[in-house]
């Protein structure tokens, strides 16, 4: 059984489960987030408030995730791709080429980043590097004596997770600006189609002049500038084709994009299948960033997707506004009716495996036969949905 108990402001897992004999309450926006256990025929389980984290909760799976921050930055969540973190030895790690990555020890020394694979200086405590992989495996050596060492993607270092002998992925959950959980982001299974993700220079382009560097919703300089450099009769755009295939027969899929602008303008997002146009759809973009959204149902058979992000309105498709400006980051187009977090994508499609957190019953001890499980949830604002 599954019951939506809405709580007045301040109210915990613990006052989910006032009225309860049996449950199993996790309460995400506490600080750091709670998980309350009433367990009627064997009361020494009883939980009030036990902290949820990465230590007592585990993640399946082997993919890290963008997610949202309060402070309106999408940052990794928390993982570590170094083997035995506790005790730092020199070893290879395997990498994504293109993606950034960060170090982070403690400890006397430093870490000396060396290798083929982009990675140059070093880390020290209290100090990390950062570094963009050129190659899919990287030697770290160290120096010194060093206690940890972390290795995760992003430009920023996550929180410490220990190691043994496999990488390790911290639950989905998102965060506020003072890394205070706010919420579990558990999704299902999903694949980015669309490649490169953000390497503009390669999509197909109309009437544009495209510049790199621009700060992304990340923090890191990885969003393009594109302006129409073509005043009249033209119009500005940019379009990427998935390969062929890529969307089974009949199946829905839903392209985003995230898109911002120096000055706000009406822009346009249009989605073809098999050379169909299926969606078109008109956007106002601001001077945030704003993730559009355009869900399709695909046509009868197997065939190419193509993202098209237009610099003008439908109703004017050929009329251009030479110098108009727009900044475009992290395009995706995926199965289902809803964008999942951002899926970086570099040479090809990319698979994300399905979050399965599971809570450890030495921690959270629980009875799974009977019970309930009492869930508060929001609506997360979608922009720019049919």
């Amino acid at each position: 059984m599954l019951a939506i108990n809405p709580l007045a402001a301040g109210q915990g897992a613990l006052g989910r489960l006032a009225g309860e004999q049996e449950g199993f309450a996790v309460d995400a926006k506490a600080p750091h987030g709670t998980v309350t256990v009433r367990h009627s025929t064997t009361p020494a389980n009883n939980l009030l408030n036990v902290p949820l984290d990465d230590g007592n909760v585990i993640q399946e799976g082997t993919s890290p995730k963008l997610v949202l921050w309060s402070d309106g930055l999408y940052r990794w969540t928390p993982h570590n791709l170094f083997l035995n973190a506790a005790t730092p030895a020199t070893q290879n790690v395997t990498l994504i080429t293109g993606e950034t990555y960060t170090v982070e020890v403690t400890g006397a020394g430093g870490g000396n980043i060396t290798g083929s694979v982009g990675a140059s200086g070093s880390a020290t405590t209290g100090s990390p590097a950062t570094f963009v992989a050129t190659g899919t495996s990287g030697t770290f050596t160290l120096t010194g004596s060093l206690d940890t060492i972390q290795i995760n993607r992003g430009s920023v270092a996550t929180k410490y997770l220990e190691t043994g002998g496999s990488r390790r992925i911290g639950i989905p959950q998102e965060y506020d600006a003072a890394e205070g959980v706010f919420a579990i982001r558990s999704e299902t299974q999903a694949t980015n189609v669309a490649f490169p993700s953000r390497d503009f220079s390669s999509w197909s382009s109309t009437n544009v002049a495209l510049a790199s560097g621009v700060t992304a919703p990340d923090g890191t300089p990885t969003a393009y500038a594109l302006t129409e450099n073509n005043g009249g009769a033209s119009y500005g755009r940019i379009f990427k084709a998935t390969s062929g295939g890529a969307i089974p027969a009949s199946t829905g899929f839903v392209s985003s994009v995230f898109l911002k602008a120096p000055i706000a303008f009406t822009a346009s997002l249009r989605v073809r299948y098999n050379g169909v146009q299926l969606e078109v759809l008109n956007i106002n973009v601001t001077t945030e960033w704003q993730r559009f959204e355009v869900p399709v149902t695909s046509g009868a058979v197997s065939g190419t997707a193509e993202l098209h992000v237009f610099l003008n309105p439908d109703s004017l498709s050929g009329i251009a506004d030479a110098g108009r400006v727009i900044h475009v980051w992290q395009a995706q187009i995926e199965r289902g009716d809803v964008a999942t977090s951002p899926i970086p994508t570099f040479t090809a499609t990319v698979a994300r495996t399905e979050d399965l957190p599971i809570f450890q019953t030495s921690t959270y001890p629980h009875d799974m036969e009977q019970g309930m499980w009492i869930i508060e949830f929001k609506r997360l604002l979608r922009v720019g949905v049919f």
